[in-house]
């Protein structure tokens, strides 16, 4: 099958200029100018599947500072890549070992860096949902306190479409956080226990 006219599509910083022979048969290779004035050979797939989107310029232009030592961001994307790819990683059991997987798109620094930007000071990578992995859809920069509610622990309790964390409903009403959670282990429905009012019962004198 004809492989598909890329000549003049951009993809990311890169723009594709000529097909050039492939070292692997079957899958259209393409020389494609990066903004930066670099080139690059990429593979059709990686190109259409967001996975390559520079020479490697932001790599060398964010990944690490001028004197060599690598920036924050950088850091960040290398842990994760380590928790959820490296067996040998203390982390990897809560992480690769339970089927946490980093998106083929966040193989690639520079697309992270594209898609999340620099790390702000005093946040960290967080997963939006912690049973899924990481990808632009599913992450974020969280403070200590918005990861500290997002934990493995946090029961997640939906009310009317609305999914919050047993602390957010009660910060919501205004409640003790044990009231929705005793409601809850005593087979109370997860609508019935965030929306049935409850008032303190004041000691008897």
């Amino acid at each position: 099958m004809r492989a598909l006219d890329l000549i003049g599509k951009r993809f990311g910083r890169l723009v594709v200029v000529e097909r050039v022979p492939s070292a692997c048969p079957g899958s259209a290779t393409w020389r494609c100018r990066c903004d930066c004035g670099g080139t690059k050979d990429v593979f059709s797939k990686y190109l259409s599947n967001g996975t390559v989107s520079s020479c490697g310029c932001l790599v060398r232009t964010h990944g690490h500072t001028s004197g060599g030592s690598r920036t924050k961001t950088y850091m960040v994307w290398d842990s994760m890549r380590r928790r959820c790819e490296n067996p040998g990683h203390r982390a990897y059991p809560d992480y690769g070992g339970r089927g946490i997987t980093v998106c083929d798109r966040w193989r690639d620094f520079s697309c992270f860096l594209e898609d999340m930007g620099e790390k702000p000071e005093g946040f960290s990578l967080d997963r939006i949902d912690n049973s899924l992995g990481y990808s632009k859809e599913n992450c974020r920069w969280a403070t200590s306190q918005e990861q500290n509610r997002n934990t493995r622990g946090t029961r997640m309790v939906t009310c009317d479409g609305e999914s919050r964390s047993i602390i957010e409903w009660s910060e919501l009403r205004g409640w003790p956080h044990h009231v929705i959670a005793s409601r809850l282990r005593a087979g109370w429905s997860e609508r019935r226990a965030v929306s049935e009012p409850w008032q303190m019962r004041k000691a008897k004198g």
